[in-house]
């Protein structure tokens, strides 16, 4: 059964503080992946699934000092997939040799997220240097689609990130997988600003008996927080830097 996407988080901070963080970064405490786990959560979603791209990121994952294990093992337990590492490019001037020269022989794709006053001509050289893949995705805002009062339809909402938007994003964290970052993150803003949105607990991928049908359905059916996550009317802001106040992520 194919899985179209899939995210992993092997950092939650940044280097960048963005306004608006989707992963709420600028409020995260310093987190890294462990390998380990890393290693067994993969070969598990992989038994399950044919999973068509497999997407590394954060926070920042260039700020994993264990990057090279992550972006190896990817490789070696996904074989046919695409595998893409998300990254702002700050940290791609000092990045090692070595990991470029892994980034060329592993076929791992760059996703470069293209920010106000990002040096672009100085990260497209290094990617021709190294001759590696690279896309660009440009950032000049981020959505608000949270409300604090949980009035919007679950169904349409769901519908509109999914489907509207193309934004079927599914991420695991230790063990447990996630219809979409803002439900496997949202503790993050409870925390922060004393707030009760409601938690999504994830599905436990070693969950006795699970089948890929089941992880499908619960993917696509709509979470308690998908009533505070507007569609359609969902404000934008434009990037800058992030204040950590709460109207970046709430409206």
């Amino acid at each position: 059964m194919i899985l179209p996407n899939l995210e992993y988080l092997i950092v939650h901070h940044c280097n960048l503080n963005c306004k608006g963080c989707n992963k709420f970064s600028p409020i995260s405490e310093e987190y890294f992946a462990d390998i380990k786990e890393f290693k067994r959560d993969i070969i598990k979603i992989s038994e399950l699934f044919n999973i068509q791209e497999f997407k590394i990121l954060g926070g920042e994952p260039l700020l994993h000092p264990k990057l090279n294990k992550f972006l190896i093992l990817s490789r070696s337990i996904l074989k046919d997939s695409k595998i893409t590492l998300i990254t702002n490019g700050l940290l791609l001037p000092k990045l090692p040799e070595l990991t470029w020269k892994i980034i060329k022989k592993y076929n791992i794709n760059i996703s470069l997220s293209i920010y106000p006053n990002c040096k672009i001509n100085e990260y497209l050289n290094l990617f021709r240097i190294h001759d590696v893949s690279f896309e660009l995705k440009y950032k000049n805002y981020f959505d608000i689609p949270l409300i604090l009062k949980g009035t919007e339809d679950p169904v349409k909402s769901i519908n509109y990130c999914q489907n509207v938007l193309n934004e079927f994003c599914p991420v695991i964290i230790s063990g447990k997988i996630y219809p979409c970052g803002y439900s496997a993150l949202i503790y993050k803003l409870n925390e922060r600003f004393g707030l009760d949105l409601p938690k999504t607990r994830g599905l436990n991928l070693y969950s006795k008996n699970l089948t890929p049908l089941d992880i499908l359905n619960y993917l696509t059916t709509p979470t308690p927080l998908c009533c505070h996550c507007q569609g359609i009317n969902r404000q934008r802001c434009s990037w800058s830097k992030s204040l950590r106040s709460l109207d970046e992520w709430i409206t």
